[in-house]
C-alpha cells in the first residue's frame, strides 16, 4: 500500500521506498496534499485549477492538471486518485496518509497517536510563488491541525498530572511550549510542571526567560498580558533563592 506524509514536510512512498522525480515536483506534491487533506470528500477540478494555475487559461490549466494527475497515478497506481463527477478523490484503499490518520485519531480521542503523528507543521516549508489561494489554504489548514495537536498534548499532560506522573507531564508541557512559545497560559503550565517535578529553580528561570523573550519580541506593552507569569514569579523568587542557599 502506498503512503504519503505531509507533517514536517511532504513526500510519498508507493511501496518500495520514497519517490523521486517528476511525481514529487512541488506543485504535484502540493496537489496530492490538497487531496489528502480533503479525503474522503474530494475536491473539484475547478477549485484545483483556481488554486494551482490561476494565471493560465482554462484549457491550459486543465492540461496541466491532467498531466499532474497522470504523473501521480503513474507513481502511486492508476486508482490512487479517482474521479467522481468533476471531483477528484484520494482513494484511501490505495494510499494511506498521515493527515487522515491524524484526524481519525483526534476524533476517536487517541491523543497519544495524534502527538506521535504530528512530527512538524502541516506542509512545512511549502511555497508556490504564483498560487496565493493555495498558500492561504495551507496557512488555514496548518493552523487548524496545530490547534488539534496542542489540544491533544494538553489533554495528555493534564492526565499525567492527575495520576502524579509529573516527569511525563513536564515533557509534554515542554513540547507544547516549544510549539507555541509565546502563549502565556502554556508558559504558566510549564513552570508549574517544573515546580511540581521538584525543579523550583528551573521554574523561576523559565519564568524570567519567558518574560524576557516576550519583552524582546513584542515590546513592553505585551508584558501586561502575561501578568499571571509575573505574579507567580514575584511570589516564588524568594523561595527559589532560599532553596539555592541550602
Amino acid at each position: 500500500m502506498a503512503s504519503a506524509h505531509f507533517f514536517g514536510g511532504a513526500g510519498f512512498d508507493p511501496g518500495g521506498g520514497p519517490t523521486r522525480g517528476p511525481a514529487v515536483q512541488r506543485r504535484r506534491l502540493a496537489l496530492l496534499g490538497v487531496l489528502a487533506a480533503h479525503a474522503p470528500r474530494g475536491v473539484s477540478r475547478d477549485k484545483l485549477i483556481a488554486w494551482f494555475w490561476p494565471e493560465q487559461s482554462t484549457a491550459r490549466a486543465r492540461h496541466f492538471l491532467a498531466d499532474s494527475l497522470y504523473v501521480l497515478r503513474h507513481a502511486l497506481g492508476r486508482t490512487a486518485i479517482i474521479s467522481v463527477g468533476d471531483d477528484l478523490v484520494l482513494n484511501g484503499a490505495v494510499i494511506a496518509t498521515d493527515v487522515e490518520a491524524f484526524r481519525e485519531a483526534f476524533h476517536r480521542g487517541d491523543h497519544a497517536r495524534v502527538v506521535e503523528l504530528y512530527v512538524g507543521p502541516f506542509f512545512d516549508g511549502a511555497f508556490i510563488h504564483d498560487a496565493p489561494e493555495f498558500e492561504r489554504w495551507v496557512e488555514t489548514t496548518r493552523g487548524g491541525l496545530a490547534t488539534q495537536y496542542a489540544h491533544s498534548v494538553e489533554t495528555l499532560a493534564r492526565s499525567c498530572e492527575a495520576r502524579g506522573d509529573f516527569g511525563a507531564a513536564l515533557s509534554l508541557w515542554r513540547g507544547l511550549a516549544a510549539h507555541d512559545p509565546y502563549d502565556s497560559r502554556i508558559a504558566t503550565r510549564l513552570l508549574l510542571a517544573l515546580d511540581a517535578a521538584g525543579n523550583h529553580v528551573g521554574a523561576v528561570r523559565h519564568a524570567h526567560a519567558y518574560l524576557a523573550k516576550v519583552r524582546a519580541e513584542m515590546g513592553e506593552e505585551c508584558v501586561a498580558a502575561v501578568q499571571h507569569v509575573t505574579r507567580w514569579l514575584a511570589g516564588n523568587t524568594l523561595s527559589a533563592r532560599t532553596e539555592r542557599s541550602h
